[in-house]
């Protein structure tokens, strides 16, 4: 198109050119320039700014060729070039943007509206485990309040870990029982949460759970499982998920989710907030949002753009409050770099012409003669030498950036070895960390060591063998196995080496 466009201009001042004379050529030319504004103007035409600029520059350039009676030299290529490559840049970043504007309406709609499908998809597992899980029956039929942080306990560590850590959870027991608060017993917990099902309430395949679209910001779960004590006397446990303030949970592996959704999620690239009254109600990603809204507020209800140094928000105006939705921005630099892209792809192709159009002197002058021999001689040692420093300008960057990770991990495992002697000071643990009863506390442990300091820890024993992790999902589905890699295990334990880097691929 660009080079039709240049072909086009130049044939038509061409003709122009050889029955006008150049004060008549110029004039005509002004004449039909203000026309074409003026027939611009009087419809309303969406005419680009940059593509009338574009057409004037090309149409200028040529027509300055012509008047001066000059030829098309090298120079006169390189300056249409740059002229197209230019233009072709903006309209690119122009197009993205628009395209960007229309994408992020689409995505502030869908997290109005969100639900989480791969937490459903993991209730629908769960709910046959909760039911059939026998301890848990034994600690809701307990009429002991002793027994509620027992069963939050083993809520927590058996059902709602890993990917459900992004959630708060809150239960409650309900029963006909005689020493049970009025609001629990079982007729009115019904009515209460029924009602919220009701109004609110999605079903979850064909479970007992609920997604509850109530609107309050945050992604909301509802679900209850029925057990009966030895007397049939029938217990139901409500359980509540209400999506913490920070909804990304660091680290977890997207093998979890078993292939059940494979598709890349549309929010992966953006950073979302939500606002409710004026107060941040939830957010994700790694932009640092205010607590409150005053950086975001607009005066329409329409998606508005708002641009900082380094990012583009899009916000949307809801009822009492708004959603923002935040992607990196396309710098100056970005820009430079598309430019010379577009720049060098075209200026490969006019030579690559320029050599088919003159083969046969390319050929002649490619003889070689001593000149061409010591031309040829100096080009290769160049390219050699710039091939070399490259080379090793990679080699000492990667080597550099290698030295500095190993130091990071380094100095993380010193953190984490001394906050388990910490807590083995502290008598958290029984003897040892060797005992088994310590492998839930130490899971529990090494989970929030691993949020700290975003890497996934292990604890191995003596034998190779696992004791504690702070991703124990991971080896309870077999993606890994339970003993350590048998090279790290042979450094250490036969040529006891105090520490090992392994990179694994």
């Amino acid at each position: 198109m660009f080079s039709a466009l240049v072909i086009t201009i130049d044939r038509s001042i061409f003709v122009l050119r050889r029955l006008l004379s150049a004060n008549q050529f110029i004039i005509l030319s002004g004449l039909v320039l203000l026309l074409y504004s003026g027939i611009v103007v009087s419809f309303k035409m969406n005419l680009s700014s940059g593509s009338l600029v574009y057409f004037l520059a090309l149409f200028f350039t040529v027509a300055y060729i012509y008047v001066r009676k000059r030829k098309y030299h090298y120079s006169v290529y390189i300056i249409l070039i740059v002229i197209g490559s230019v233009y072709i840049t903006l309209f690119i970043d122009k197009t993205i943007k628009e395209k960007d504007a229309g994408k992020a309406n689409i995505l502030i709609s869908k997290i109005v509206n969100e639900r989480d499908r791969v937490a459903e998809l993991l209730l629908i597992d769960i709910e046959e485990s909760l039911k059939n899980d026998e301890a848990l029956r034994k600690k809701v039929v307990t009429q002991d309040e002793g027994q509620l942080d027992q069963i939050h306990n083993l809520l927590k560590k058996n059902y709602f870990s890993g990917y459900f850590s992004k959630y708060e959870l809150d239960f409650v027991v309900c029963c006909n029982c005689e020493d049970y608060e009025e609001n629990k017993k079982l007729q009115n917990c019904a009515n209460y949460y029924g009602n919220i099902i009701d109004e609110y309430g999605d079903k979850i395949g064909n479970t007992n759970f609920y997604y509850l679209d109530n609107h309050n910001g945050r992604v909301s779960y509802q679900g209850s499982v029925n057990f009966e004590n030895n007397e049939s006397q029938p217990f139901t446990l409500y359980m509540s998920l209400d999506s913490k303030l920070l909804t990304q949970e660091i680290g977890y592996p997207d093998l979890l989710i078993e292939g059940k959704i494979n598709k890349k999620n549309p929010l992966s690239d953006y950073s979302y907030a939500k606002y409710q009254n004026g107060n941040l109600i939830t957010r994700s990603g790694s932009f640092p949002y205010d607590l409150n809204d005053k950086m975001f507020r607009q005066d329409t209800s329409e998606l508005s753009i708002l641009k900082t140094p380094d990012y583009e928000h899009f916000v949307k105006e809801l009822n009492n409050g708004r959603v923002v939705l935040t992607k990196g921005r396309v710098k100056t630099f970005d820009l430079v770099i598309a430019f010379s892209y577009v720049f060098v792809f075209f200026n490969i192709l006019l030579i690559i012409t320029f050599s088919l159009n003159n083969l046969n002197l390319v050929w002649r002058q490619a003889s070689l003669n001593f000149e061409n021999k010591l031309l040829l001689a100096m080009l290769f040692v160049l390219v050699l030498s710039f091939a070399m420093v490259t080379a090793g300008t990679i080699y000492y960057n990667s080597s550099q950036f290698e030295q500095k990770h190993n130091t990071n991990i380094s100095e993380k495992l010193e953190s984490v070895l001394k906050n388990l002697e910490m807590e083995e000071d502290k008598g958290t643990f029984n003897d040892s960390f060797l005992v088994v009863n310590n492998s839930l506390v130490l899971n529990d442990l090494l989970k929030k060591l691993s949020n700290i300091y975003y890497t996934d820890i292990n604890l191995y024993d003596y034998e190779g063998g696992l004791i504690a992790s702070s991703r124990p999902e991971i080896f309870k589905r077999g993606l890994i196995g339970t003993l350590m890699d048998p090279e790290a295990f042979r450094q250490m334990s036969i040529n006891e080496k105090s520490g090992l880097f392994k990179t694994k691929k």
